[in-house]
């Protein structure tokens, strides 16, 4: 009575879909990928980080040294130096006297890390930097 090839029944069988087994497949694939980038990312970014805190420092050496050669004391004052930080960065400057300074530098994101540097007669007692006028941070 009815043909073979006249029935919809095998055309509707032949369309192929995912399976739940090929999805979750699929899922740990980009979890496992996902497990290897993101500490990388992670690292990346906390190196961007010190990279922009030791450049703040650096950066601060010169505006103090021409600040001082034109005739004044070093500042910890960074409006009167006319001195900016990085975005995101925190700089403090504990002590400034008319024979040095200190200055650490920190970063909200990069969590346990400062830099800091010295020039001069100052109390490095407090400081991790061993040598004056070398950026040292600690991890």
């Amino acid at each position: 009575m009815f043909d073979h090839h006249t029935l919809p029944f095998p055309a509707a069988m032949t369309r192929r879909a995912f399976t739940l087994i090929e999805l979750m497949v699929v899922v740990v694939i980009i979890g496992l990928l996902l497990g290897i980038a993101l500490p990388k990312y992670q690292e990346g970014k906390k190196r961007t980080y010190l990279a922009a805190m030791k450049a703040d420092l650096h950066n601060l050496m010169s505006v103090q040294a021409a600040y001082v050669t034109s005739g004044n004391a070093y500042s910890a004052d960074t409006i009167t130096l006319g001195f900016r930080t990085t975005r995101g960065n925190v700089l403090a400057i504990p002590e400034a006297t008319g024979v040095g300074w200190i200055a650490r530098v920190t970063h909200p994101a990069a969590a346990g890390v400062e830099c800091v540097v010295y020039v001069g007669d100052v109390d490095a007692a407090t400081s991790p930097a061993v040598t004056e006028s070398q950026i040292t941070c600690t991890p």
